[in-house]
């Protein structure tokens, strides 16, 4: 019977209700920068640049990047504690989290090079359409605090070996090698070719909307799809039931129906035991 009702009601709310505002969607992106060219080098000593810039401004929606895993490679090593600029706190060792609460949040890191730096960060894509992009971007600086030359320059604006414009919903991601043509300061030109970058999206179960939120609007969403009313939404992320089920996973079907719906409702009212 409170199915029923349930059912009623969320279509009553799905008629009603137009599901708009930032979208996200998470996603965590390996980085390995070969670095062997730089041992020894008389720009030395280096230091890692990191940051996260808002393009909306206080009123825009708010993204957050979690750096992770920070690697020097065979020789390499972290040298001196990290500075840090606006909305930037954590730990070198375990997480730097940096959120665009400012215009731009910045953390500065010497390290000594080795074979390769490598990082993990995971970015959030919350945007609203045709606002400015907020941006992530990591760059290399020289013992003047001057960022090594590469092809960021000429498309990029500036001397990145990665940058990421985070848009609504989506995270476009460009790499760049050195610029042979610049050399650094009180150096020879350097020859670093573009890091190389693995992407894995992150599902948030339940979280059809990708707000950050397991809330009645991601049922509503979720009841909308399975209808053919919508095709907006995060399908994976709403494919919460049955559970169990004989998914490797250990619950979902490949599809979404009211088992979905009544699933997602019973995490918002705190009914379920596990999650997902």
């Amino acid at each position: 019977m409170w199915t029923d009702q349930l059912t009623r009601c969320l279509v009553l709310l799905a008629a009603a209700c137009a599901v708009t505002g930032p979208v996200r969607a998470d996603e965590l992106i390996h980085v390995r920068l070969d670095t062997s060219s730089l041992v020894g080098h008389a720009s030395a000593p280096f230091a890692i640049n990191m940051q996260l810039t808002n393009g909306n401004g206080p009123t825009g929606p708010s993204n957050t990047a979690l750096v992770s895993n920070l690697q020097c490679g065979e020789g390499g090593s972290i040298t001196q504690p990290a500075a840090f600029l606006g909305g930037v706190s954590g730990d070198p060792a375990t997480t730097i989290t940096l959120t665009d609460t400012g215009f731009l949040s910045e953390f500065v890191l010497p390290f000594t090079p080795g074979g390769a730096f490598s990082f993990d960060v995971r970015l959030t894509a919350r945007g609203t359409a045709g606002s400015v992009p907020d941006q992530f971007a990591f760059s290399i600086l020289d013992h003047y605090s001057h960022e090594l030359p590469t092809m960021g320059k000429a498309t990029a604006g500036s001397d990145v070996f990665l940058v990421v414009n985070i848009h609504a919903g989506t995270l476009a991601v460009d790499t760049y090698g050195s610029d042979a043509s610049r050399a650094p300061t009180g150096g020879d030109p350097l020859t670093l070719s573009a890091p190389q970058i693995g992407r894995i999206p992150i599902i948030s179960y339940g979280d059809v909307n990708d707000d950050g939120d397991v809330n009645i609007t991601d049922a509503v969403l979720t009841l909308r799809i399975g209808a053919g009313l919508s095709s907006g939404g995060a399908f994976l992320a709403g494919d919460v039931a049955p559970s169990p089920s004989p998914d490797p996973k250990g619950f979902s079907d490949g599809r979404l129906d009211m088992l979905d719906v009544i699933r997602i409702v019973r995490q918002v009212l705190h009914l379920e035991t596990h999650w997902p």
